[in-house]
């Protein structure tokens, strides 16, 4: 729990102190996560894209049981959960791009110069 909430802070505060009236509420937000870095780095990211306030905060936390792992889910539907939550999230120029990826087979590595290639070739991206 505690390693959860070190990073969650870490990627939300970046270093900084997360405000007292925050912190019991982005520590339930960690520990939904259930300690998968992925799930934390994640939501990590959807959070610092709303505002630091409490209701923002309580919101975001109010819809986690819809995208992160819960005690009768397994860890890949959890992910796929929360991948499903940060791809809902992405602007829609860069959704195809996002599901472009699933064409390489898993744990392959995929140079960015040739990504790029590719998704210009696709009319995902323009040259500049």
């Amino acid at each position: 729990e505690e390693e959860s909430w070190k990073l969650f802070s870490l990627e939300v505060f970046c270093g900084e102190k997360c405000p007292l009236e925050l912190e019991p509420i982005g520590r339930s937000i960690a520990k939904s996560c259930k300690g998968l870095p992925l799930a934390i780095k994640t939501i990590a990211g959807f959070v610092l894209k709303r505002e630091r306030s409490e209701d923002a905060w309580k919101e975001i936390m109010n819809l986690l049981p819809y995208w992160c792992v819960t005690e009768d889910k397994e860890s890949s539907e959890a992910m796929k959960g929360i991948l499903k939550f940060s791809y809902d999230d992405l602007p829609n120029k860069l959704k195809p791009c996002f599901l472009y990826l699933g064409i390489f087979p898993a744990d392959d590595e995929i140079r960015v110069r040739d990504l790029i290639h590719l998704w210009m070739a696709e009319g995902f991206i323009r040259s500049t």
